[in-house]
């Protein structure tokens, strides 16, 4: 169908051509959801009820529009029309319908009697319920758009201690303390329930001690302090009035002294900064352990090659550095004894012993070589020393610096050693046996190498 059979379209309105009349007139119709509706019909659509205008537009042409003249509120599906009520949640609902003067129909689902829903269950306005140990109402008010709304509100409450409430103003024990329940609700949406110490005592090891009592614990007498502070809160101090030292499971009083190991112990009483009474264990004096015995401050004895002494410094009573201070000594070799400055054999070496304090003040013992040589088939040469082998010079070179030692045994000459063992010079003819023939050779050295040239066999 062209444009010219429907007289034009205009934007946004709904025009159909449902069919012919009985003079061949042509009629403009609604057509929804493949319906056909005729000017001045109604029908329902989605909570409206809308009829079918048809008007001539400014071209002259017949132009169909549905237009809404009635409806009602689309709640979860259902409609629900003007004035009727239902439930939602639990509040009463009704349907509010109004016309507004732009032709524009205005459907509101509206709260006429409102209810409090809480853990699934509904109570109407002024109905009182308990939580825990609150008791709560159920209030009901317009906010400001005019919409009812419906409250929760505490109206009273407790406190709850260990699974049990207390009303305002109740008292009960607890720890050694006699509790009472201060209530306060702020705005109706807030409690706040203190349960707050009256009185009490002091609860030590799960018995209660009252004001005044005594008691012993550990190596100490306790006595209850009670004390009540200007802003209402109970103070109650379990005090040591008679202090001891406990040391490995026995009791020490005040001044009395033992021993422990090297060490000779106190025990001292004083208050501390919060003038609380602290028996402490002091050292008051100490000595070394050595090998399982003990050497007062100031004692010496003899250790390997040393002379050592105890000396002992104590820190505030409670610290003991002891420390074994060697004070002559010598040098261990061999599971023997030299002292300072003695001078034994080991091989081709001459050792001494040095005694000198280290970095750190201590004195060391360091066996240290002053002279050496070189051990030649159980032969020791001295350095700078020469000797002749299977005619061959030799010298002994030492090297000492710090506590590097080296002997090198070096070649300074040779010569020619013939089939007779003789030893020949450079540049001497003599006789020399070949595979059992005589020849006379002559001996050349070049360095450290000796050749027999200019061999022949004599006439």
């Amino acid at each position: 169908m062209g444009d010219s059979e429907i007289g034009g379209r205009l934007p946004g309105l709904l025009e159909a051509y449902c069919g012919t009349g009985e003079h061949g007139t042509q009629w403009r119709c609604c057509k929804v959801n493949g319906k056909c509706y005729y000017k001045g019909t109604t029908w329902k659509e989605d909570c409206f009820i809308k009829r079918c205008d048809v008007q001539k537009n400014k071209y002259g042409k017949l132009v169909a529009t549905p237009k809404i003249i009635s409806g009602g509120c689309k709640v979860n599906g259902q409609c629900y029309y003007k004035g009727e009520k239902w439930k939602e949640n639990c509040n009463t609902m009704q349907c509010y319908v109004q016309m507004k003067d732009n032709g524009r129909l205005v459907t509101t689902p509206t709260i006429v009697i409102a209810g409090c829903k809480v853990n699934g269950k509904c109570y109407p306005k002024g109905k009182t319920w308990k939580e825990d140990c609150k008791t709560m109402r159920c209030d009901v008010e317009k906010n400001g758009y005019g919409v009812l709304v419906a409250t929760p509100k505490i109206i009273s409450g407790g406190c709850k201690v260990n699974g049990q409430c207390y009303s305002k103003g109740k008292t009960w024990k607890e720890k050694c303390f006699i509790m009472r329940c201060d209530v306060q609700i702020i705005g109706g949406y807030k409690l706040v329930a203190t349960p707050k110490i009256i009185s009490g005592g002091c609860k030590v090891n799960g018995k209660c001690y009252f004001k005044g009592e005594k008691w012993k614990e550990y190596c100490n007498t306790m006595q209850c302090y009670v004390q009540m502070k200007d802003n209402g809160r109970l103070v109650t101090t379990p005090t040591i009035v008679i202090a001891g030292c406990k040391v490995n499971g026995k009791c020490y009083p005040k001044g009395k002294t033992w021993k422990e190991d090297c060490e000779t112990m106190r025990c001292d009483v004083e208050k501390n900064g919060y003038g609380v009474l602290v028996a402490t264990p002091k050292i008051i004096s100490g000595g070394c352990k050595v090998k399982g015995q003990c050497y007062p401050k100031g004692k010496t004895w003899k250790e390997n090659c040393f002379i050592k002494r105890c000396d002992v410094q104590i820190i505030d009573g409670y610290k003991l550095l002891t420390t074994q201070k060697i004070i002559s000594g010598g040098c261990k070799v061999n599971g023997k004894c030299y002292s300072k400055g003695k001078t034994w054999k080991e091989d081709c070496k001459t050792m001494r012993c040095y005694v000198e304090k280290n970095g750190y003040g201590v004195l060391v013992a360091t066996p240290k070589i002053i002279s050496g040589g070189c051990q030649v088939n159980g032969h020791c040469y001295s350095n700078g020393k020469t000797w002749e082998e299977n005619c061959v010079t030799m010298r002994c070179d030492v090297q000492i610096k710090d506590q590097y030692y080296s002997a090198t045994t070096k070649i300074i000459s040779r010569k020619c050693k013939s089939s007779y063992g003789k030893c020949i010079s450079d540049g001497k003819y003599f006789q020399h046996k070949i595979n059992n023939t005589l020849y006379t050779c002559k001996c050349e050295i070049n360095g450290n190498t000796a050749s027999f040239k200019q061999c022949s066999i004599p006439y």
